[in-house]
């Protein structure tokens, strides 16, 4: 977030410093930041597509303590959407489409805790550390994704819970 929001503190209408700052916010749940920065992209742009982003964080926002189980992204968004999100279309070659239910701001941000933090945090991470690095190849030209790693510790941690 700092590189983005520097590149933006250079210029202001700087679009997909813009965008790319609200992805970021977005990803940490940081929505008020997330809405502001797509805001400013697309007073800039308004074609641009942090359009699709804006709408999608309408929709992430009202399902955060909401089990996973209990929605469809693919179901609920509307196909004309997905498909021009996907195709990076303008969103107005779009048919008409309905509005997003408007930004709750009494919902509140997401509130990431410091890992070191919480003992039983520590615990998860540590073991999602160790089943994570399995599954990425230890072979040249195949460089380690600690990310990508991390996410696949935690689904298979999650996985083996669900069963």
């Amino acid at each position: 977030i700092e590189d983005f929001t520097k590149v933006v503190s250079l210029d202001s209408k700087h679009v997909e410093g813009l965008y790319m700052t609200g992805i970021c916010c977005q990803g940490l749940g940081r929505f008020r930041a997330a809405l502001e920065s797509y805001d400013r992209a697309l007073a800039v742009n308004s074609q641009h597509t942090a359009w699709y982003l804006r709408r999608y964080l309408h929709y992430c926002q009202r399902r955060l303590d909401t089990p996973f189980s209990a929605y469809s992204a693919d179901r609920e968004l509307d196909p004309n959407v997905k498909e021009g999100w996907c195709k990076k279309h303008p969103p107005h070659c779009l048919p008409r489409i309905k509005e997003p239910k408007p930004f709750d701001k009494s919902i509140a941000d997401v509130v990431i805790p410091d890992e070191g933090s919480r003992p039983d945090l520590v615990k998860v991470l540590a073991a999602a550390k160790v089943l994570g690095v399995r599954i990425q190849y230890d072979s040249p030209g195949f460089l380690p994704n600690v990310r990508q790693q991390r996410a696949a510790g935690l689904a298979i941690l999650h996985i083996a819970q669900r069963m």
